[in-house]
């Protein structure tokens, strides 16, 4: 691969590392694969919460109470397979897909 080439695929990627791939209790969720420790971001306008693919809490922001902490958990581990595959794509430079 040429420089320009991993120039323009790199662009590419980081054009996908924070798109909304789903919601669930009332917060948006997007995924940030450019820690070390790839984590999902569920957030509205009053809190944030970020949790690794297994459901760990890693951090809170704001106010999130905890019943849709417990709900943000079950969605993660529920479609842990489905964000594993959308790190494959991002990583291969392409549009992570919504999950429902």
């Amino acid at each position: 691969m040429t420089e320009k080439e991993l120039t323009e695929l790199s662009a590419r990627v980081q054009s996908f590392r924070e798109i909304i791939i789903g919601s669930v209790a009332g917060m948006n969720i997007d995924a940030n694969y450019r820690l070390n420790i790839p984590s999902i971001h569920a957030f509205n306008d009053e809190g944030e919460i970020v949790m690794d693919f297994s459901g760990n809490l890693r951090e809170t922001k704001g106010k999130v109470d905890d019943k849709k902490t417990v709900e943000i958990r079950e969605w993660v581990i529920t479609h842990k397979k489905e964000i594993q595959i959308n790190i494959r794509k991002i990583n291969h430079g392409e549009k992570p897909d919504k999950i429902k």
